[in-house]
């Protein structure tokens, strides 16, 4: 029999507190584990085609295998990973507040980064209207999360298992990654953006005009990128971080940007496609690697 979110915390020594339906506040002000579950789990993935076009459409950097999916494709892909009979599609944790944190799951669009990135696949489904949240208050939030996820894959029933894609963690449809790190080899990479960040005007006198990512010339594009590459191919790890690029005066100069103010251009250049050997991981986070054959 399948475990149902209530089966599951207290499997682990939870008290289940809800269901709210999915989009409804959730009474709990304090830190602890919630889950999404559905009330009637079909055979087949209820990807929705509509919402997984506009998922494409929205971020240009999302890739299958490396590839620029189609529509088709990546719902495919998604459905793959579907767990038939599974009413439980997500289990998540926070250390703050647990009102707050579903929240901002519901507000995140899909394909935003931000602000809560996470289960961004439940957001593909046609059915998600109909889910519903549980949660338990625990201040050992990150303990019991793994102890949950331990539970969902110790009840998942061996003919389910048997047809799970690729080897790696058992996880409930929408997460991608296990509390210890490891991620699921579903092969969807660059599947979300940030908001582009306000482009402000400097005063005569006071610095550099801010370039946005339509107004740098090609040249300069080039320049960036190579002192880019320096730096990565440089690196012991052969990758750096937005932030250790930012730090490159010669680079900032390129991109227009002051030193008085957070730097934004390069966050743009990337969300834009315009950096070469940028990579974005399952949480979001950006990369720029070394792409120079020795």
């Amino acid at each position: 029999m399948p475990i149902t979110a209530v089966q599951l915390l207290r499997s682990v020594g939870l008290s289940a507190d809800g269901p709210v339906v999915w989009g409804s506040p959730v009474r709990a002000n304090g830190p602890g584990i919630y889950i999404v579950e559905l009330p009637a789990v079909p055979e087949r993935a209820p990807v929705d085609i509509s919402a997984v076009g506009t998922w494409l459409s929205r971020v240009p950097t999302l890739a299958v295998d490396g590839e620029r999916p189609t529509g088709k494709g990546l719902a495919a892909r998604l459905a793959a990973w579907w767990l038939p009979g599974e009413p439980i599609v997500f289990i998540g944790s926070t250390g703050k507040s647990i009102a707050r944190r579903v929240d901002a799951f519901y507000r995140t669009p899909l394909g935003d980064a931000r602000p809560h990135a996470a289960g961004q696949w439940l957001k593909a489904l046609t059915n998600l209207g109909r889910a519903r949240v549980w949660w338990a208050a625990t201040d050992a939030a990150e303990e019991y999360e793994d102890a949950c996820f331990e539970a969902f894959a110790a009840a998942l029933p061996a003919e389910v298992r048997a047809n799970i894609p690729g080897k790696g963690p058992v996880l409930p449809f929408a997460n991608r990654r296990h509390p210890n790190g490891t991620a699921r080899p579903d092969g969807v990479t660059g599947s979300t953006v940030e908001p582009p960040a306000p482009v402000e005007p400097v005063a005569a006198g006071k610095g550099a005009v801010r370039r946005s990512p339509s107004t740098i010339s090609d040249d300069d594009l080039a320049r960036v990128n190579n002192l880019l590459q320096d730096l990565a191919c440089g690196e012991p790890g052969l990758e750096i971080t937005p932030s250790q690029a930012n730090a490159e005066g010669a680079i900032r100069r390129l991109l227009g940007e002051s030193p008085a103010r957070p730097a934004s251009a390069l966050g743009q250049l990337l969300r834009a496609g315009r950096i070469a050997g940028a990579h974005q991981d399952l949480d979001g986070r950006w990369a720029i690697r070394c792409t120079r054959r020795s």
